[in-house]
Formats: structure tokens, C-alpha cells, sequence
């Protein structure tokens, strides 16, 4: 299993929550969505637990997005403690 897909690819919300699932539906249907990653639970816990290797994969995937970016991480009861940017 990927850790980070693209938003258009994220289509179980157990692995990267509702909200990234929405947004990448919304890719898929056709509407204007900025472009965007899906990142699983286990990324994020990695990455705020300070794990190198896990924050140098996000930032680059993040960075080829190019441009300003954002996220939104999901508490565990929402969405499976995945996000999305």
C-alpha cells in the first residue's frame, strides 16, 4: 500500500479519511479541485513523531505540487488520522 497518493487516487476512506476520499471523488467527477496528495494514518504519526525518512517522502511530494500548499489532518475519530495537502 502507498503511504501518499495523489488526491484523485485516494478511494478508501479507512486508509486516508473522508475528507481526502471527497476531495479526490470531486477530482474524479470532473469539478476544480487544486491538485493534492492523500496521505495514510500511519505517514502521519510517523511524521509527528519526528521520523526523518517519513518527513523528506512528504515534503517531496508536497513540494512537487509546486506553489503554496495546505493540509488538513483528520483526529482519528473523523477520518483514520490520515490528511491530505
Amino acid at each position: 500500500m502507498k503511504r501518499i497518493v495523489p488526491l484523485e487516487n485516494a478511494l478508501d476512506e479507512t486508509i486516508f479519511g473522508a475528507k481526502a476520499v471527497g476531495l479526490g471523488q470531486a477530482i474524479r467527477d470532473g469539478l476544480p479541485v487544486p491538485p493534492g496528495v492523500a496521505l495514510c494514518g500511519s505517514i502521519v504519526e510517523d511524521v509527528a513523531s519526528g521520523e526523518a525518512s517519513a518527513i523528506k517522502e512528504v515534503v517531496k511530494r508536497v513540494g512537487s505540487l509546486g506553489g503554496r500548499s495546505g493540509g488538513r489532518s483528520s483526529a482519528g475519530d473523523e477520518g483514520g488520522g490520515a490528511g491530505w495537502f
